[in-house]
């Protein structure tokens, strides 16, 4: 099997949705085609196919510091804005805490807070990761870990696994 036919996954990390396997398409000359569930079409990005790096597509926020050094972000956009009622948004609870990121609105009389969620996709070596996800219910910022494995039977292993627990 030559470089250009060998399968390529991407990993999909949608907001406050379940993590999915999903198949890319060569297209040729580098490029492959990439359609995510909840889009209307696919994307093209120009990967090497020699590149080994994992393909990961992540809905959320990257802290400072939190991806390795060798991890290349592809693509990133806006994927959505979640609102949710201002009396049920997450408020700081220390001075010491990372800033909070969502904006506060006024529609219709009524205060809400709103947090942009941005796609990105990854090129990420086997290592690990740390993000930010948010609740969509009160838009708490929580962390994960991306951590891409190699498994004895079942080949590459990635997973996402919660650091904070606030």
């Amino acid at each position: 099997m030559s470089e250009e036919t060998v399968p390529r996954f991407a990993y999909f990390f949608p907001f406050h949705g379940m993590p999915q396997k999903l198949k890319t398409v060569s297209t040729g000359n580098g490029i492959l085609s990439l359609h995510l569930p909840d889009e209307a079409g696919p994307r093209f990005l120009a990967v090497d196919p020699k590149d080994r790096r994992v393909l990961i597509v992540f809905d959320g926020a990257i802290p400072s510091g939190g991806l390795p050094q060798a991890c290349s972000v592809l693509d990133s956009a806006l994927c959505r804005v979640v609102r949710i009622p201002m009396e049920n948004a997450y408020k700081q609870r220390h001075s010491a805490e990372e800033p909070l990121t969502y904006f506060v609105r006024e529609i219709d009389g009524r205060m809400y807070a709103e947090q942009e969620i941005i796609r990105y996709i990854l090129l990420s070596p086997h290592k690990e990761s740390c993000l930010r996800r948010y609740h969509d219910k009160t838009l708490r910022p929580h962390y994960v870990c991306l951590e891409i494995l190699n498994g004895k039977k079942d080949g590459l292993i990635v997973r996402l696994r919660r650091v904070s627990t606030y």
